[in-house]
């Protein structure tokens, strides 16, 4: 037996005994009552003594077989083993040294006594231990405080500071630990609620003291179906699967009671009520159906009501009225959710929730999708829906998110933490956000993240196959702005549109002998052309073929394209004016991979056509592509195809340097510009390096088509934000940025009398409904003047087309 704690009401003490446990008990002084609060499995079914370690702490002496060992309960190691024969010999001990040694005495297997020192002193960790697996969940009890639930099936409370210090460790979970949520019930005193896997419910009492931390489990629950409840000789097999516990969120109530909110893998969102005086639990509501797998639940008080916010598998955010049970009052019980909205197109994985002035609030979502969702919710009487805003700053899945005034902080499975400032017009009810700093870190598998700020100081703990914190310094967020007599003067920029809106318009191309713009609409099989005297557009049919991914004149060839037919390159003749095209010619397969199609393409300075190729868009995730399937080909003039790169995810813009001595690139999942040296002569690519990182110069959006102007500037369109770069290569310097109205821009092209004329190509792929309503014109093609900039006119392609050697042409 062992005294740990004294108390004012109660005393904590621990026991060992035969049957292998080390046993915590509540001795309590009012009630004269003992019972016990917590139970550990110790590695010797025969324990008989327990001391306290100045270094090791609490120590637990007991025979394991043949042999005398010494355990660290703190630890969960043991720290000694000494052969003695076992425990049935006669034997005794003593601690020497502030029990940094044990003197051991025992009788041989000769009748004679052997003496032992066991020093203890020299038995230190390297490095203290954490969750064996991987972590799923985090809770902040103080500011230094954490509780974490893992798939080995341990609670821990661990002390972040400095150092990871871990003070407690909870084995009583029969499955993994998928949840944690804590509670402040009185200084110093906190009820903690994690849920397992297998529908599986505790509620821990924790006592933090100093240095000293109790804790007790008060409650154990475990969901019991129907069919559980009948006797075994009449369950029927049933082939549905195994109730889970999701997430776990918890509420003071009225009554002095905590109100404890469980989303479930059948859907179902439980409330339970939990009584702190009498240690108990009852469940109160089962019948509130979500119709998918609950991932997420929240609590959110809107003005005198009281919401849990639920989100699901298949992207809904679902608002229910439990003002009820948290007031305890006689209002009747919606059994459907006050609001139901989609935000994402598939599961959500993470939500926070900020009030903003005039009964206004900020919904912040990840989800599988790999978007950052902001949605502004308007609530008096009713909850509604005022405006959103998607953003793809991430390359997987959304798992972790904290908002807070003025900016944002998301964690991905891709090890990128982002951080993105976000305001909200309240005029035009507008919401904007765009990123501006982010960190890589080391943490695989990302399940989420815990923030906590402090200051100008945000602290960020995120948790996956590990634990990495850091902090950021958010005061230039909070600085003023600068005077204007300090600021420069934006320059002015005059943007008109001239095409009507297509839905992916892409590939410009000038070509001066016809004073036109050549561009495609990828999705729809069509080529297009725009005549700037005459202000007028052209369009027309490839008959045939859905994907229509470049344009090129052939030089010397009055009427003749070389156009990108899905994977395949072809030739059509077209008059510039008709609605269709002659049936493509000499069409040669270029990338041979299922499923893969082109995408950009352009002709260098000889003619050589150079085209790239990327991955199908994944079935599951609409937008989002399999990534280092696509290359990057050469077409010669004899028809030959070299690959000269590999491995690329979405091979986009292409430009050379004037003297043709680089080659600037754009692979977009790379979110990145990349420059090679060049030989004109073969077309050999060497020496790759990034001019140019988007992440790192927290620019939003994905680099797509780009141009180069006669200063050696490249123009980047930026896909997934409203804007073009232009971007020094020699420095990696950002000198300007062009803002369009559309959500997607694609590429541009220098063009026009003079090559002043900057022609950007827009889309309007899988927008919404209120999307399309804010920019209409997204996929119109815009003309952006007074850049200052000047470019070069397209280079025509130069192919051998041989009516009576197909075999040597493209």
């Amino acid at each position: 037996m062992w005294t740990h704690e004294k108390y004012s009401n109660f005393t904590v003490v621990s026991s060992v005994g035969r049957d292998g446990h080390h046993r915590y008990w509540n001795v309590s002084i009012l009630s004269e009552s003992v019972y016990e609060i917590r139970c550990d499995i110790l590695p010797t079914k025969w324990p008989f003594a327990i001391t306290n370690s100045k270094v090791h702490g609490l120590l637990i002496c007991g025979f394991k077989e043949s042999n005398l060992i010494v355990y660290s309960p703190i630890e969960q190691r043991i720290l000694a083993t000494v052969p003695c024969g076992g425990g049935h010999r006669a034997w005794d001990l003593t601690f020497i040294n502030d029990c940094d040694s044990i003197y051991f005495v025992c009788s041989s297997s000769s009748n004679k006594l052997e003496s032992n020192e066991i020093p203890l002193h020299g038995h230190h960790r390297l490095l203290k231990g954490f969750h064996s697996m991987i972590v799923n969940c985090m809770a902040q009890v103080t500011d230094e405080l954490m509780i974490t639930g893992s798939d080995d099936t341990t609670v821990r409370l661990t002390r972040f500071n400095d150092a990871v210090d871990n003070l407690l460790i909870l084995r009583s979970h029969i499955s993994s630990v998928r949840s944690v949520s804590c509670l402040t019930l009185k200084p110093n005193v906190y009820i903690i609620v994690t849920a397992g896997g297998r529908a599986q419910l505790k509620i821990w009492t924790l006592n933090i003291t100093d240095n000293n931390v109790y804790c007790e489990e008060s409650i154990s629950h475990l969901l019991k179906t129907k069919q559980e409840k009948k006797p075994w000789r009449t369950v029927v097999p049933s082939n549905e699967g195994e109730t889970r516990f999701m997430d776990v969120s918890v509420q003071h109530t009225k009554t002095k009671s905590i109100l404890i909110s469980v989303g479930c893998s059948d859907a179902v969102l439980r409330l339970y009520n939990y009584d702190t005086n009498n240690k108990t639990l009852s469940l109160i509501e089962d019948n509130l159906d979500c119709n998918n797998c609950i991932l997420k639940i929240l609590f959110v008080q809107l003005n005198s009501f009281h919401y849990v916010l639920t989100t699901d598998t298949k992207g809904f955010v679902n608002f229910w009225d439990i003002s009820k049970y948290v007031d305890n009052s006689d209002a009747d019980l919606s059994f459907t959710p006050k609001y139901r909205h989609c935000l994402h197109q598939s599961g959500i994985n993470c939500c926070d929730w900020l009030e903003i002035e005039n009964n206004y609030g900020l919904l912040t979502t990840g989800g599988d999708d790999q978007r950052l969702s902001l949605s502004i919710f308007h609530y008096e009487d009713t909850v509604s829906l005022i405006c959103n805003e998607y953003i793809s700053i991430h390359c997987s899945q959304v798992t972790g998110i904290k908002v807070y005034n003025q900016f944002v902080v998301t964690a991905s499975v891709d090890q990128k933490i982002i951080f993105s400032s976000w305001s909200f017009d309240l005029n035009s009810k507008t919401v904007q956000v765009l990123p501006f700093a982010s960190y890589f870190t080391t943490v695989a598998d990302i399940h989420g993240l815990i923030a906590h700020k402090q200051g100008d100081e945000v602290r960020v703990i995120v948790y996956g196959q590990g634990v990495e914190t850091f902090c950021a310094d958010m005061s230039s967020l909070t600085q003023p702005p600068p005077s204007s007599s300090s600021m420069q003067k934006p320059q002015q920029y005059n943007v008109e549109r001239v095409t009507p809106a297509l839905e992916l318009g892409e590939g410009p191309h000038w070509h001066s002998p016809t004073r036109s713009l050549y561009f495609v609409d990828l999705h729809q099989g069509k080529i297009n052309r725009y005549h700037p005297e005459s202000n007028s557009f052209f369009s027309a049919n490839i008959e045939g073929y859905n994907d229509v991914t470049l344009i090129l004149p052939i030089e010397d060839k009055a009427d003749m394209f070389v156009v990108g037919l899905g994977a395949s390159l072809g030739i059509v003749q077209w008059d510039g004016r008709s609605n269709t095209t002659s049936q493509p010619k000499y069409e040669k397969l270029i990338d041979e991979t299922p499923g893969n199609r082109l995408n950009d393409g352009k002709a260098d300075a000889t003619g050589r056509l150079w085209v790239g190729s990327m991955g199908s868009e994944m079935e599951d995730n609409p937008g989002h592509y399999y990534k280092h399937r696509g290359s990057l080909f050469s077409v010669e003039l004899d028809g030959t195809v070299n690959k000269r790169l590999s491995n690329v995810s979405i091979s986009n813009g292409l430009a050379w340097s004037s003297d043709n001595k680089e080659f600037y690139y754009v692979d977009t999942y790379k979110f990145a510009v990349e420059s090679y040296d060049f030989d004109i002569s073969t077309g050999e690519l060497s020496n790759g390096k990034v001019i140019f990182d988007l992440t790192a110069n927290k620019v939003a959006g994905d680099p797509d088509g780009m141009t180069i102007d006669t200063d050696g500037n490249l123009w980047v369109a930026c896909f997934n934000s409203n804007h073009i770069l232009k971007i020094d290569p020699n420095t990696g310097t950002l000198l300007t940025t062009v803002e369009l109205p559309a959500y997607q821009i694609t590429s541009a092209a220098f063009g026009g009398p003079k090559l002043d004329e900057l022609y950007v190509t827009t889309a309007g792929y899988q927008l919404t409904e209120a999307q399309r309503a804010k920019r209409p014109y997204s996929g119109a093609v815009f003309r952006v003047t007074n850049t200052g900039s000047t470019g070069f006119e397209g280079v025509s392609a130069k192919m051998h087309v041989c009516p009576e050697n197909p075999l040597n042409t493209i």
